[in-house]
């Protein structure tokens, strides 16, 4: 028998991709005719509703455009309304003074006139009002000012229901060619509108205000049409936010007067154009330099932006030029749609774009129809497809595969396959799921409980009855630097346990081993040891369990290294809380005693001084004089310590760094030399003058003074502390050496830390070398401890000139005083206090009546006049605040006499009440000098 070998029979996975692709085919031929007909008609009907859409949006933009110039037509008709009030004001003045002139107040600037305010109107009349700076004369005296004044002040009138009702505006004010004055509405405290731009003053910030672009583009040289004009967009330097103002000239005939202008705020703006109703696309308004003033997609960060750095990626200047050339009309240009507008009132161009993108959204849900067409479409073919495969190629080819395989491999698992095709196939099938399941249980049991396990932030270490290792944890890795795989079968207690403590862990554990301890638990502290020797705290709980006929210990582990550093920081805070506490309590008490002798010092240092000038005996006048001098050296020594006790922010001023020496000398000069301490000064004559606050860097020479002084206590003659200083650079160096035992290299680094000091409890806390470079670095400075031959020597380099340099000295030399004569008021409970200054002022040649509290002072007035009047703060029955807003209301002509002398250096309201009237002031213990001093100084006011 001849012929050739007949071809074989495709195999599963043959048989199953032949049938696949034929049916696929198949249906591809009846599907995609319908899908090409539906596409078709969709493209159609695309282009006719993307044209109407563009309409409507070009229509909506318009209305849009008409809106905002309603905004900018406001603003161009307040403008001229205030232009057409202004300069008929001008030409046709009322005959009277305005009323508002009563609230005017005279503005100090670190006690120098600084022009005249409306920050005294009432509070509850301040909504009606403005504000107006005035540089001139004093406008409450009769017949002073110019109608420009009374102009500033009714401009508020006028200015005031426009603001009411429309809530785009800012500010409105009048800015006059004498550039000395400046109207503004509504009102605004002085302070505010200086220290919100930085100016300092009234008088320095009035040139900067006429310099800007909405006073100068309404200039003659500027703007001879006199066309109303609007500026650029800026932010307002009171803090308001981005802004464009519009403004106008005034004239009276060919006279300039000033301009008016208004206020536009962008954030308004911005918000109307948001507010606006459009789905897709973005508005933007924009000036003529293409600077933006409103942005519907934007951020309102009160930023201001050029169109280029906001505009879409492909939306160029050259569409809007485009867009300009057809007003009103799409444009398409760089994958955007434009629509421009031009506003008659304003040099604004509100630009409308729209993305092909956004476009495309806006139409989709037009052509929802035709998707759901071709979803129905889409649906019926892979449905079909599916249900072929799944009903009758999947099954029958599943099905003989799965008898074929059942044969050779018994645990095969069934097939998914249709209700016909189920009975074929059920026995085997049940059966093997069975087995899955049981197998898949046990195997998600195992994981649950390794995870649990691996990921518990205790260390978890298991081991057998002998304490082998069986399991160990990720955390316990970490904590005790090992891995699993070094430390399985190894003794725990000798691997992990310290030394020490390994006997008493075995003991536990076999606790745990007895007859009834199944279950049972065993806590302890204890120290683990790493891989690298090292030692660990750690918390050990141990719990044995029965596991068949074996037992296992569970050893739980925590770190207890963070709870330990946290137990000792807190133990030394509560110690340096303790000492702080003693330290607060002392200062006060000695702050208390040396403001007590505050009286009697002024007592005895100006009557030894008055009679060393009224002594004709030599030796009376010496002796006079050495009462003076150890008087002054106790005053100087209460103010140099009560300067240390209060607690008020730096103040810096021109010192001399001698005199910064000589007073930490006097405060600590007694310890010094009862220690047997010389103390050698060699300061180069002359230095120069320092920025500095006196009394803390005082302080800074007293903390070096002292810890010198402790340092040379034990040791032997002869003690010495030697103070340098010279000038260097820009600066001048300040060198304290003594001969002691010096600095130990082992703690140099660390002296100047916190609360770190090498004296015994008691003695020191550790804060005053920290506290002094703090204080140093402050004002721009440095303290360092240097290398020295002997002892321990630290040098204090300090700048000529602080971080924030103080203001050039323009300050005039002090007068003499009393040259003029004159009748002077003292006010002091304390009869000896007030006759000590009446003689004083008598030796200079004034009139001098003293009387025992301010309500005596007022009756006295009532009745007599005086040039100069001296008043203590701390009285009874009418104290030094009550008296000065007593004299306010019944003699305000008298409170450019008045200046205060206080002992109450320490009290919380003292300095607040003395910077809130302004006035000179003298602290007690005085001499009659300084006395005479506050008097010159009283007179220069009064010139």
């Amino acid at each position: 028998m001849t012929g050739g070998t007949a071809a074989p029979a495709p195999s599963g996975p043959d048989r199953h991709g032949l049938l696949a692709r034929r049916v696929r085919w198949l249906l591809l031929g009846v599907t995609l005719p319908l899908f090409a007909v539906v596409l078709a008609l969709a493209a159609l009907q695309y282009h006719d509703q993307r044209e109407q859409v563009l309409q409507d949006l070009a229509t909506a933009s318009g209305s849009y455009a008409i809106s905002l110039d309603a905004v900018a037509k406001l603003a161009h008709d307040h403008v001229l309304q205030m232009q057409a009030w202004s300069e008929g004001y001008f030409t046709h003045p009322p005959g009277f003074a305005s009323g508002l002139r009563r609230h005017f107040t005279p503005r100090l600037d670190h006690g120098q006139p600084d022009g005249y305010t409306l920050d005294a109107v009432p509070e509850d009349q301040r909504a009606a009002m403005g504000q107006l700076l005035w540089l001139g004369e004093d406008p409450r005296v009769a017949g002073s000012g110019r109608v420009a004044l009374d102009h500033g002040l009714d401009f508020f009138g006028l200015v005031r229901l426009t603001h009411d009702l429309t809530p785009y505006f800012r500010w409105s004010y009048f800015f006059p060619a004498s550039r000395d004055y400046l109207s503004i509405y509504p009102w605004a405290s002085s302070t505010d509108m200086v220290n919100g731009m930085n100016y300092g003053s009234v008088r320095a910030g009035m040139p900067r205000w006429f310099g800007y672009e909405v006073f100068t583009a309404g200039t003659p040289q500027r703007n001879p049409k006199r066309e109303v004009y609007w500026t650029a967009p800026y932010l307002d330097g009171a803090g308001t936010g981005a802004m464009v103002s519009v403004g106008a000239p005034v004239y009276r005939g060919e006279q300039f007067e000033g301009i008016v202008a208004t206020d536009l705020k962008l954030a308004m703006l911005e918000s109307l154009v948001r507010r606006f109703r459009h789905d897709v696309g973005r508005l933007w308004v924009l000036d003529a330099r293409q600077r933006v003033l409103a942005d519907s997609g934007g951020a309102q960060d009160n930023a201001l932006h050029r169109f280029d750095e906001v505009r879409p990626a492909g939306l160029h200047a050259a569409a809007l030029e485009t867009a300009h050339a057809s007003p009103g009309a799409p444009v398409e240009a760089g994958g955007h749609t434009v629509v421009v507008h031009d506003m008659p009132h304003a040099p604004w161009t509100l630009v409308y774009g729209i993305s092909e993108g956004e476009i495309g959204r806006l139409l989709l849900p037009r052509f929802i129809p035709y998707g759901v067409i071709l979803a129905i479409l889409a649906l019926n073919f892979f449905v079909a497809l599916y249900l072929l495969r799944r009903e009758l190629i999947h099954p029958a080819l599943a099905l003989a595969r799965y008898i074929q395989q059942v044969a050779e491999e018994p645990g095969t698992a069934a097939p998914r396959l249709p209700a016909l095709w189920q009975p074929l196939a059920g026995v085997v099938s049940r059966a093997l799921d069975a087995h899955r399941r049981a197998t898949l249980q046990l195997q998600h049991s195992e994981a649950f409980k390794s995870a649990i396990v691996e990921n518990a932030m205790l260390a978890v270490v298991t081991t057998d009855e002998q304490a082998r290792i069986v399991e160990f944890n990720a955390a316990a890795e970490a904590i005790f630097q090992r891995t699993r795989e070094a430390v399985l079968r190894q003794d725990m207690v000798a691997l992990l346990i310290a030394p020490a403590e390994r006997e008493a862990c075995r003991d536990g554990l076999r606790r745990l081993l007895a007859p009834g301890a199944a279950g049972g638990h065993d806590r302890r502290e204890l120290s683990g040891v790493r891989a690298d020797g090292s030692e660990v705290a750690l918390e050990m709980s141990v719990s044995s369990a029965l596991v068949g006929d074996t037992c296992y210990f569970t050893a739980f582990f925590s770190d207890l290294t963070s709870r330990k550093a946290a137990e000792r920081e807190l133990a030394s805070q509560r110690e340096t809380l303790r000492q702080s506490e003693k330290l607060s309590a002392m200062g006060a008490l000695l702050a208390g005693v040396a403001h007590e002798l505050n009286n009697p010092l002024a007592i005895l240092m100006g009557r030894s001084a008055l009679l060393e000038r009224k002594a004709a005996d030599p030796a009376v006048k010496a002796d006079a004089l050495k009462i003076h001098a150890a008087a002054d050296r106790c005053g100087r020594i209460v103010r140099t310590f009560l300067a240390m006790a209060r607690q008020r922010p730096a103040q810096r001023r021109r010192v001399q760094l001698a005199d910064v020496v000589g007073g930490a000398l006097d405060l600590v000069g007694y310890n010094l030399r009862s220690g047997g301490i010389e103390v050698v000064q060699r300061l180069d004559e002359p230095l120069p003058a320092l920025e500095v606050d006196a009394d803390q860097i005082g302080q800074v020479v007293v903390n070096l003074l002292v810890n010198a002084q402790q340092a040379l206590a034990d040791q032997p003659e002869p003690r010495r502390v030697t103070v340098t200083a010279h000038a260097q650079g820009e600066g001048v160096v300040l060198r304290l050496q003594d001969n002691g035992p010096g600095v130990a290299a082992s703690i140099r680094d660390r002296i100047f830390d916190p609360f770190f000091t090498t004296k015994p409890e008691g003695a020191g806390t550790g804060v005053g070398l920290s506290v002094s470079r703090a204080i140093v670095r402050e004002h721009g400075g440095e303290l360092a401890l240097v290398d020295s031959a002997a002892g321990a020597a630290f040098e204090l380099y300090l700048p000529l000139r602080g971080p924030h340099p103080l203001p050039a000295d323009g300050a005039a030399p002090v007068a003499e005083a009393g040259g003029r004569g004159g009748h002077a008021l003292v006010i002091d409970d304390e009869d000896e206090v007030a006759q000590l200054l009446c003689d004083v002022l008598r030796s200079a040649g004034c009139t001098a009546t003293s009387v025992a509290s301010g309500r005596e002072a007022l009756a006295w007035l009532d009745r007599n006049a005086c040039s100069v009047i001296l008043c203590d703060i701390r009285m009874p029955d009418m104290d030094g605040p009550a008296f000065w807003r007593a004299l306010q209301a019944r003699h305000p002509q008298m409170l450019r006499h008045l200046a205060f002398v206080t002992g109450d250096t320490l009290s919380a309201s003292v300095a607040p009440f003395l910077r809130e009237t302004g006035l000179p002031s003298l602290d007690k213990p005085f001499t009659p000098d300084e006395v005479l001093e506050l008097v010159a100084q009283i007179e220069r006011v009064e010139g």
